[in-house]
């Protein structure tokens, strides 16, 4: 879809040290948290390719490593880098954006997942949101739409949403007269300065277009996202539209449960059993007898012999012992750090820090968080 205004300016924000995805990004940026093979921001900058020229990446927590991994150039999008010094919220980052751009500006979460079909469809209008129905509203702003299309109001990360409620997903159309109204915005009540208080100054003073994403939108929020929000891609079911995911490899005979990615150097020994999707980074391997359900294996990470292993992310270099048992199951909340989180998917296993070990023979319950370096004790 090309939109009559001219190509926008991408802004990406990539900023915030994302505590909700801890312990995996307690020593590692979230941008380049794998998403089946390809770090994440690589994903969101391929949603960007004839949609934006030019992509404004605002950076902060370990910036030198994000940038380092991308340079000047991203697949014929230049990159333009700019750094939120202080994390103070997503209209704060904007700001920060907005002292370089000379253009309108496409404004997304750099850790979430856009189809370009839908970056095109909100560039394509002057001031807009793009909007899908979320499983978990609670962790996003939902949004009144009227029947023409326009934009009533949003109410950040509101308590008591249903689940499945019309929310905003993260994207915004934003003219340059638009980002004048940034320093009307006042701290929220969590202490930020928020896009959605943006876009509510907005609502007022030009209107805002609502518009509905048609194409699945893969939100990463906390650490277990990492296969919960895939695997119903994998099994032809995913959230909403029921769309298929374009542009995910895999290098398995298929794309449901046997879907399997091995990265350089990655192996599975004989007599393993995997039930995809399953990922294992470069250098990660699966002992032989282990059985791996739905699990994403960052670089150097181990699962041992005999072990069972389900719905579980383990950081660079960290292991499960032999015949440890890693269960999985529902839960409704869990602690990280200092935030309780509301899950969002259907079940739960665990999530290993770089370098934490899950000891032989030791079993975990649903739900189980494990810090960098850190091990689960012999027989516990």
């Amino acid at each position: 879809m090309k939109s009559p205004l001219g190509r926008p300016t991408a802004v990406i924000l990539l900023a915030g040290e994302s505590r909700r995805t801890w312990p995996l990004t307690a020593n590692f940026p979230k941008p380049l948290l794998p998403m089946w093979g390809r770090p994440l921001t690589e994903r969101v900058l391929d949603g960007l390719r004839g949609v934006v020229d030019t992509a404004i990446l605002v950076v902060g927590y370990r910036k030198e490593r994000v940038l380092s991994h991308f340079g000047d150039s991203y697949r014929g999008i230049r990159l333009v880098p700019v750094e939120q010094v202080q994390a103070r919220g997503t209209a704060d980052a904007l700001r920060a954006a907005a002292a370089v751009l000379d253009t309108r500006a496409l404004v997304i979460n750099g850790d979430d997942y856009y189809h370009g079909d839908d970056l095109a469809a909100v560039a394509s209008h002057p001031t807009a949101i793009l909007c899908q129905k979320a499983s978990d509203p609670w962790n996003r702003a939902t949004v009144a739409v009227d029947a023409d299309g326009w934009l009533r109001d949003v109410e950040e990360k509101p308590a008591n949403a249903p689940a499945w409620a019309l929310s905003s997903i993260g994207a915004y159309s934003l003219r340059q007269e638009d980002l004048s109204h940034l320093g009307e915005v006042g701290e929220s009540v969590r202490g930020e300065l928020e896009l959605p208080d943006l876009i509510r100054i907005l609502i007022r003073v030009r209107g805002v277009r609502a518009v509905l994403a048609k194409k699945p939108w893969i939100p990463l929020t906390y650490p277990w996202d990492l296969i919960g929000r895939i695997a119903p891609l994998f099994l032809s079911d995913p959230p909403g539209s029921g769309a298929s995911l374009i542009g995910l490899e895999t290098t398995g005979p298929g794309t449901g449960r046997k879907a399997r990615l091995l990265g350089d150097g990655a192996q599975v020994a004989p007599g393993a059993q995997l039930e995809g999707p399953v990922e294992l980074g470069p250098g990660a391997s699966i002992g032989a007898g282990a059985r791996v359900e739905r699990a994403v294996l960052l670089a150097g990470a181990r699962i041992g012999p005999g072990a069972f292993v389900q719905d579980t992310v383990l950081g660079n270099g960290a292991s499960v012992g032999r015949g440890a048992q890693v269960l999985s199951g529902p839960v409704r909340r869990i602690r990280v750090r200092s935030h309780v989180a509301r899950v969002g998917v259907p079940a739960v296993g665990a999530c290993l820090g770089d370098g934490a070990r899950i000891a032989p023979g030791a079993v975990t319950a649903p739900g189980f968080l494990l810090g960098p370096g850190k091990r689960y004790p012999d027989g516990a």
